[in-house]
C-alpha cells in the first residue's frame, strides 16, 4: 500500500514532468523546417536526406487500417504511412493514416514543431533523453482542421513520441538545435565584479553607521 508521502512524490514527480509548454514560430532560435513539398510521392526511408537535414536519425510512424482522416485541401504534400507502417509521402487530399510518430535525433534539442491536418483529438508528445522521459506535454484538438504545434521542453531531449493521433497527416516538421546563449565570460566576470564592490560599498556603510553609535 502507498503511504501518504509516497503519493505526494509521485505526483510531485508527475508534475516535474509535465513542463513542456507551446511555443509560437517567432520562439525558434534557429529553425530547420521540412514541408515536404519538393518530396518524391511514394515510399519514403529515414535514411532520406529529407530528415537528414532536420537532424532527424530514425522516425517510425505507426498507421490506422481504417476511420482515416481527410488531409485538408490545400495544404500540399504530406508525410504519412501505409497500413503496414511504412512512411509515405501522399499527395494533398490524401487520407491521412497516422496514430503516432517517433523520431530520434542526432543530438539534443530544446525546441520541436509540427503541423498536421487530424481529426478533433488529444495527443501527447513525451520528450526523452537516452531512453528516458525528461518532459511530456498533452495537447487538445478541438476542431478538425490543420494545425501547427511548436514546443520547448524544460529539458534537453534526443528524441520524441508523439501519440493519441486519430489519422494524422504530418504537413510539416521542424528542429531547432540553438541552446540558450551563455553569458560571455568577461560579462559574467564584471557581473560578480559589480556584486563585490556593492557587498563592500554596504560593509563601509555598517562601519560608519556603528560608529557614529559609540560616538
Amino acid at each position: 500500500m502507498r503511504t501518504f508521502l509516497t503519493s505526494i512524490l509521485l505526483a510531485a514527480a508527475a508534475t516535474q514532468v509535465q513542463a513542456a509548454t507551446l511555443i509560437p514560430d517567432t520562439s525558434y532560435v534557429t529553425p530547420l523546417v521540412e514541408t515536404f513539398e519538393s518530396a518524391p510521392l511514394g515510399e519514403i526511408y529515414e535514411t532520406d536526406p529529407i530528415f537528414a537535414a532536420l537532424g532527424i536519425s530514425g522516425i517510425i510512424g505507426i498507421a490506422l487500417e481504417s476511420d482515416s482522416f481527410d488531409s485538408r485541401p490545400g495544404v500540399g504534400r504530406s508525410l504519412g504511412a501505409t497500413t503496414g507502417n511504412v512512411l509515405q509521402i501522399m499527395d494533398p487530399g490524401t487520407f491521412g493514416t497516422l496514430i503516432s510518430l517517433s523520431i530520434s535525433f542526432v543530438s539534443d534539442l530544446m525546441r520541436f514543431g509540427f503541423s498536421m491536418s487530424d481529426q478533433a483529438t488529444t495527443f501527447t508528445v513525451d520528450f526523452l533523453r537516452n531512453d528516458t522521459l525528461v518532459d511530456s506535454i498533452d495537447v487538445d484538438v478541438l476542431t478538425a482542421d490543420y494545425f501547427s504545434f511548436g514546443f520547448e521542453a524544460e529539458n534537453a531531449f534526443d528524441a520524441v513520441n508523439i501519440i493519441g493521433l486519430n489519422g494524422a497527416a504530418i504537413d510539416s516538421l521542424t528542429t531547432d538545435f540553438a541552446s540558450p546563449v551563455p553569458l560571455p565570460a568577461a560579462l559574467s566576470l564584471l557581473l560578480a565584479a559589480l556584486g563585490g564592490v556593492g557587498m563592500v560599498g554596504a560593509a563601509g556603510r555598517l562601519r560608519r553607521t556603528a560608529d557614529q553609535c559609540r560616538a
